[in-house]
This record gives C-alpha cells, sequence and structure tokens, in this order.
C-alpha cells in the first residue's frame, strides 16, 4: 500500500504507527494527525527512548520479532498530543517486513473518549465505596 494511503487512512481514524528495526531503532514515523506529538527527531532514535511504556517488555519485543502470532496489546496509554493535549492511545506491536528484513510495527490508536469513560467510571466507583463505607 503506498505511504499516501496509509497516511490518509490513519488520519481519519486518528492513528499513527512507528516502524522499528530489529535492534530498536525508530526507522520511519507516520502521524498525519499529531497523535503522538513531536516526533521530528524519533527517526534513528532507540524505540524505548522515544516510548518510554515499553521498556520492561523487551522480552515480549524479541518474542514479536520472532514471530510470535499473537501482537503486544498496552491499553489506555496517556499521552500529549502536538497541541500538548492529553490523549489515551492503545498500542499495538506486531513484526512484519520492511524491505526483506523483520520489523516491528508499533501502531497507535486513539481511544480518548473510551479512557475517559473508564476514569469517570473508576470515579464514580470510588465515591460509591466512601458513601458505602460512611453509611457503615
Amino acid at each position: 500500500m503506498e505511504p499516501t494511503v496509509v497516511a490518509a487512512l490513519l488520519a481519519n481514524r486518528r492513528a499513527a504507527w512507528v516502524v522499528a528495526d530489529q535492534a530498536l531503532r525508530v526507522t520511519s514515523v507516520i502521524d498525519v494527525s499529531g497523535l503522538l506529538g513531536m516526533t521530528w527527531d524519533w527517526p534513528g532514535a532507540a524505540l524505548l527512548n522515544v516510548l518510554p511504556e515499553l521498556v520492561g517488555s523487551e522480552m515480549e519485543l524479541a518474542a514479536v520479532l520472532a514471530g510470535r502470532p499473537d501482537p503486544l496489546h498496552i491499553d489506555f496509554l496517556e499521552r500529549a498530543d502536538c497541541d500538548a493535549k492529553s490523549v489515551y492511545v492503545r498500542l499495538t506491536v506486531a513484526a512484519g517486513d520492511v524491505e526483506a528484513a523483520q520489523a516491528l510495527f508499533c501502531v497507535f490508536e486513539d481511544v480518548t473518549d473510551l479512557g475517559i469513560s473508564r476514569q469517570r467510571l473508576t470515579q464514580s466507583r470510588n465515591e460509591l465505596l466512601l458513601a458505602q463505607r460512611s453509611l457503615a
């Protein structure tokens, strides 16, 4: 698929992707909607430096690169977009081929509405527990 077509599809879904090589170095970033914030200096950087949420997942990343069939999923990561607005994203990391070499594809999808709903639900649940305790 053409990069411009991919970029247009990602912009319509408010999604972005980062591609990293086997050495976990970022090779490219497509973020038309600014979901990930300022990414201009990411290519060439260590993946774990630009996505610190993956620190501690090195063994899982290696397993994905080695061909593990199920991707790595991390839900409700809170990040700042290009407008410094807080957004929640879902990160999916899967392996694929780029120019005949194995690579990691880190796909980000905006789930801010779902994250806010989840936060409100947790707050309501906590308030209910406090009310129950005060009544007891």
